[in-house]
This record gives C-alpha cells, sequence and structure tokens, in this order.
C-alpha cells in the first residue's frame, strides 16, 4: 500500500526572540531548545497525552543518548563559533540564534499499524540513514547530534523519529557562523520533501513522491499565492482524530463478538440435541441388534434363511424347543387351509388391498389387509404359500429331529 511520510521542520534556539514581529504582530515560532529535548529524551516531558511511559523502553536511540546535555551540546558550539569569529575581530553570534532544528520523520500511522515492532524499526532505521544523508549533502557542516525513534506514542502505532540537528556554517570568508534565515528556508523544506519518499522507494519502499512548489508550472504557483493550500490536522489532531475512529471499530468489534458468541451459542444447543439424538439412536440400534440376534438364536438358520436373513455360522439349525411348539400350532392352523385357495382382493378402503382365504363353507376370511399395491398383497400372499409349503412339508418330516 501506497503511504505518506510527513517530515516537519521546527527551528530551535537556547534563548528565543519574545519580540513580535513588526508587520504581523506575532510572536517568534521558534521553540527552545531545552523544551524540545524534554519532549524528545525518555523523561517525555510534553503534552501529548497519548505517550505511554510504560513503552518508553520500546525506544530506540539512533544518535546520542537519553542522559546527554544537549543545552550543554550547542551552548558548547556556540562558543566555537564565537571564539572563532573574535579571533578575526567579528561580533559573537545573537543570543536568540537559531542553532538547531529539530526534524520528525512521521509516517502514516494507517500504514506503520501494519508492521510489527521489529520491521517498524528497521524502517525507522532506513529512514534516518536516508535523512543523514540528506541533511550532509544539503549543508557538510550540519550533524544530527540526536536521534530516536519514539515507539511509545498512541500505542506504539505512531512511530516515528526525531532528530536534533546542529546548523552551523561557514560564511564565504571561511567564518563560522549560523544561517538558519538563508538556510531551513522552503527550499530546504522542498529539497527534504522531494528527494526522502525517492531515496526511501529506492529501498523497496512504496512511499508517495511528495509535488514541491518547484515542480508546479507557473500557472499552478500562481493560482497557489491566490488560493493558498489548507494544511491539514496537527498532530495532536490527527491523533484524536485517528482515536475517534478506533474507538467506533472497537465498538462494531463488540457488537460482533456478541452476536457472534449468540449464534454460537444456538449452535452449541443444536450440536447438544443432535448428539442426545444420536446416543438414542445408537441405543434403539443396539437393541434392535440384541432383538434380531435373540429372534436368530431361537428360530435357528433354516428358518432364517426362508426370510432371505443371513445369519451366522454358530447359529442353530432348528428352531428352540418354545418356538417349535408355537410352529406347531401354526402348522395345525395351515394344515386345515389350502394355500392354494389365498386371494388378493379390493379392501373396502379406496386404493388398497386385502388377502383372503375362501374357507370350506365358501365364505371368504381376512388374513391381511392395508396393502398400498396389488404387488405387494400378492408378494405376501405367495410367501404366505410357501411358508405354508416350508411348514407342511420341511417341519412337518425335517425338524422334529433338531428339536432339543
Amino acid at each position: 500500500m501506497s503511504f505518506n511520510v510527513g517530515i516537519p521542520v521546527m527551528k530551535c534556539s537556547l534563548n528565543p526572540s519574545k519580540v513580535k514581529n513588526s508587520k504581523s504582530g506575532k510572536k517568534s515560532k521558534t521553540c527552545p531548545i531545552d523544551k524540545a529535548w524534554n519532549e524528545m529524551n525518555d523523561e517525555r516531558i510534553g503534552r501529548d497525552k497519548t505517550i505511554d511511559k510504560s513503552m518508553t523502553n520500546k525506544n530506540v536511540w539512533m544518535e546520542g543518548s537519553s542522559q546527554d546535555d544537549v543545552v550543554g551540546i550547542v551552548q558548547k558550539e556556540i562558543d566555537r563559533v564565537n571564539e572563532q569569529r573574535h579571533a578575526v575581530g567579528n561580533k559573537s553570534v545573537r543570543s536568540d540564534t537559531v542553532s538547531v532544528i529539530s526534524i520528525i520523520e512521521k509516517p502514516s500511522m494507517t500504514y506503520m499499524q501494519t508492521l510489527s515492532y521489529e520491521d517498524k524499526v528497521k524502517f525507522l532505521n532506513d529512514g534516518h540513514k536516508v535523512m543523514t544523508d540528506l541533511i550532509h549533502n544539503w549543508n557538510p557542516n550540519w550533524r544530527i547530534i540526536e536521534a530516536v525513534q519514539h515507539h511509545d506514542e498512541f500505542g506504539g502505532l505512531s512511530a516515528h523519529t526525531h532528530s536534533i540537528v546542529l546548523i552551523p556554517s561557514i560564511d564565504k570568508n571561511g567564518i563560522p557562523f549560523f544561517n538558519a534565515k538563508g538556510e531551513v528556508t522552503t527550499k530546504f523544506f522542498h529539497y527534504i520533501h522531494k528527494n526522502y519518499p525517492i531515496k526511501m522507494q529506492e529501498l523497496g519502499y512504496d512511499i508517495k513522491d511528495c509535488r514541491t512548489y518547484d515542480m508546479l508550472t507557473e500557472e499552478e504557483k500562481a493560482e497557489r499565492k491566490l488560493n493558498p493550500p489548507k494544511h491539514g490536522l496537527s498532530s495532536q489532531e490527527y491523533k484524536q482524530a485517528h482515536m475517534k475512529e478506533l474507538a467506533e471499530d472497537y465498538k462494531k468489534l463488540l457488537a460482533e463478538n456478541k452476536a457472534l458468541k449468540q449464534e454460537l451459542t444456538i449452535k452449541e444447543s443444536i450440536i447438544q440435541k443432535l448428539k442426545e439424538d444420536l446416543e438414542q439412536y445408537k441405543a434403539y440400534v443396539i437393541s434392535l441388534k440384541e432383538k434380531l440376534e435373540e429372534i436368530t438364536r431361537k428360530a435357528g438358520a433354516r428358518l432364517m434363511r426362508i426370510f432371505g436373513i443371513n445369519v451366522p455360522d454358530e447359529t442353530p439349525e432348528y428352531p428352540s424347543k418354545d418356538v417349535n411348539e408355537e410352529i406347531k400350532r401354526m402348522q395345525k392352523g395351515l394344515d386345515e387351509k389350502d394355500s392354494r385357495l389365498y386371494r388378493v382382493i379390493p379392501d373396502n378402503e379406496d386404493g388398497k388391498y386385502r388377502v383372503v382365504y375362501r374357507n370350506a363353507a365358501g365364505l371368504y376370511e381376512t388374513v391381511a389387509g392395508g396393502f398400498s399395491s396389488r404387488d405387494l398383497a400378492d408378494k405376501f400372499r405367495k410367501n404366505m404359500s410357501e411358508a405354508a409349503r416350508e411348514l407342511g412339508n420341511g417341519i412337518k418330516n425335517g425338524l422334529k429331529d433338531g428339536i432339543s
């Protein structure tokens, strides 16, 4: 995903001027160095309420350290410049001179929150190397004296680099001085914003190009003068807006989580009911199996095969004694009936059929009824006839010897 990197630059002084501008009536926006340093180092003294000091140990120092006396370092550099100026008869630099600039490399929070901590550190390390080269190429006398990665703002989502750059210069006569007015200008801002994305793209990062003022056409420059662009949100405003978005997303996640829990509860109850039904079905199947085994043992293999049921090899060949007695009773009834006298006729109910037997008096006795088709009734009739023959012949002549 393409993303932007904001690079705000702020002028800093040991003693910022408190005099109002005669034209604008506004005070200088130069920041006191000690204030910028206190917000940057591990003390993290500032107005940013998103700073979590329990995460400050995750910050990475790339230049200098939190224990440095930055005010003393800057004062020592000013003393060095003044000493060289005095040696050639020049005055000291002004007490309110801008001696350092504070630079922040602030990648899009939306992009940074997609990275792991290790990837954030790598990105900011690469960015720092690019920024160091750009600063040196702009003025070889400038140097970054402090640089730290902040990973303790907004829960680590707003990771960025904060640097302090000492900006001494040399005039045409080789005399040192501080020239923020002539060097920390719109051209410098354009130089940084134009080249930083290009160098980072060469390292494989999909940073959006920044179209600087010098890249505009004359017509575009004239339009910008007539309608100056409105600047985006400040760092604090952006964080507050992003925090509001995250809060809304959190509410949505809570609602979705509640709905998912309800759905899961319903599904769990359905699964539990299915499990109970399955256990009941298993118990029913087991009982049927036990009944079939019992019937098989009592009826014997030969009788079960009449009905087309295969039985285990160890099944007794002949029925048990109590079953045989019932067979004899049935046999007696079958002997009294001629199996050829079974008939299939329509039942009294529409579309139904029954099997009847014509007795000696010429009347029809119902053997079975309620068949949905003539074929089913006729099949039953044939089975009755076959059973009568089997029982009438096989059992009568063969089974008697097998009964125990």
